[in-house]
């Protein structure tokens, strides 16, 4: 996806780049802020880069809860 010019995403293509697999954050909003600057960019990426980091925090933390260590493995004395 990187390899391909932003413009030619659009739609649902477009929504799941930036938001299931976020290769729109990483590659393609910080071209868009060295060619085209926008301080509307200022507050919306901290506000998506909060929104990502605590869903992936809630879903480890899920994750998580129902792990169980399969390591059977006892102390013989």
């Amino acid at each position: 996806f990187p390899m391909y010019p932003e413009g030619i995403f659009k739609g649902i293509t477009r929504i799941v780049l930036y938001s299931v697999f976020p290769v729109g954050l990483i590659f393609y909003v910080p071209v868009n802020l060295l060619t085209d600057f926008k301080t509307t960019y200022l507050f919306i990426i901290p506000i998506i880069s909060t929104i990502f980091i605590w869903s992936a925090i809630h879903i480890f933390n899920l994750g998580l809860k129902k792990y169980s260590s399969s390591c059977l493995i006892g102390i013989r004395l």
